[in-house]
């Protein structure tokens, strides 16, 4: 039996996290699996068809069940649409992160998305077992930036690290940050839970200045041979039966 177990749902007053349904397929296809300008920074091709949509949502399904990874549709309070999708991937000690967001114009929710995001930190911060908490950035997108200004730390250059179907040649590096055990870098600002304050936090992350120690594959030694691959999406090849999440809302 498995000891994380998740909870089902994240919720600020502009945005709930929940698992996906396959109701879900059209507002997930349409603003985000479809689109150039997200999938070009994942490693999964863009979504012509619903029916690969409808495939990707079950898919999630059986990796939540399994305990492969834990996915939520992020859906904005406003809209009543899907504009993004979190993603947290044990393999205890670490757990990897994954968010996405939304570039279709009207649909752009990214601060709501960094509270949940924070949320979904939080907790994961103070479960047992957890001693490092890890994303992997695109260095072509405007994540880094991000990542370090909530506390995650530079670590590696990961040349030819994920696919890109998007791209030609297919194939692209990642920038690889990390939080480590007690997890200080996590201020008391993200310890509050009243949404005042965690807004105060977001506003915080996106002006403060980001420091400029991420450099490039000329200028580092060759990466450890034992980083463990990641993905930002689960590639559903290595299931374990365990318990599924919780029905806990945050």
């Amino acid at each position: 039996m498995s000891q994380f177990c998740p909870p089902e749902h994240f919720e600020t007053t502009q945005m709930v996290a929940e698992p996906f349904q396959l109701r879900d397929a059209q507002q997930l296809f349409d603003n985000l699996l479809s689109d150039s300008r997200v999938t070009e920074y994942i490693s999964h091709a863009t979504h012509t068809a619903i029916e690969q949509t409808k495939l990707y949502i079950r898919l999630t399904s059986i990796a939540w069940n399994y305990g492969h990874a834990y996915i939520w549709a992020l859906k904005d309070r406003e809209l009543e649409q899907i504009v993004g999708l979190l993603e947290m991937r044990p393999t205890l000690p670490r757990i990897e992160f994954g968010l996405l967001t939304s570039q279709k114009p009207g649909m752009k929710r990214f601060r709501p998305a960094i509270e949940i995001f924070i949320k979904a930190l939080r907790w994961a911060s103070r479960q047992d077992g957890v001693y490092r908490m890890q994303v992997t950035c695109d260095p072509k997108g405007k994540s880094a930036s991000f990542v370090e200004r909530l506390g995650f730390v530079y670590e590696a250059y990961l040349t030819n690290w994920e696919a890109r179907p998007a791209r030609n040649p297919p194939v692209g590096d990642m920038l690889m940050f990390s939080m480590l055990h007690p997890f200080a870098q996590l201020t008391k600002l993200f310890e509050d839970e009243s949404s005042a304050t965690q807004s105060s936090a977001t506003e915080l992350i996106l002006n403060n200045n980001v420091s400029k120690n991420i450099v490039t594959p000329e200028a580092i030694a060759p990466i450890a041979k034992d980083v463990l691959e990641t993905e930002i999406f689960p590639s559903h090849s290595k299931f374990q039966p365990v318990t599924s999440g919780n029905s806990k809302t945050l």
